[in-house]
């Protein structure tokens, strides 16, 4: 999509959503080896995940913030414009990339 919002609410295998300038917000229950990516040129990422979710998460902002608040990392390295982290065994993937704006990684 170029422009606009996109919101899911779903247990999924595989998910990828591009956007050029919007809104993505995903409150997701995907299966442990699934692989997310989502991507946004200028605007708002807010990805939501069970606690229990086994996957390795990787985060990152141009210009803006990422956070993350409710989830057990095991393993993580975090700046303002940076995240990568490890939650469960991290058999699956979580790619998160913003241009302008702000990430936020939460429990679901």
């Amino acid at each position: 999509m170029e422009n606009g919002n996109i919101t899911v609410n779903s247990s999924t295998k595989n998910l990828t959503l591009n956007i050029g300038n919007g809104k993505a917000d995903a409150r997701i229950n995907p299966s442990d080896n699934c692989n997310v990516s989502m991507s946004v040129g200028n605007g708002f990422i807010n990805l939501k995940v069970p606690g229990n979710t086994n996957a390795s998460v990787h985060a990152g902002v141009g210009n803006g913030l990422v956070s993350n608040s409710g989830l057990s990392f095991r393993e993580s390295q975090s700046s303002r414009r940076n995240f990568n982290g490890t939650l469960g065994i991290g058999s699956g993937r979580r790619h998160l990339s913003l241009g302008n704006g702000n990430i936020d990684i939460s429990k679901n």
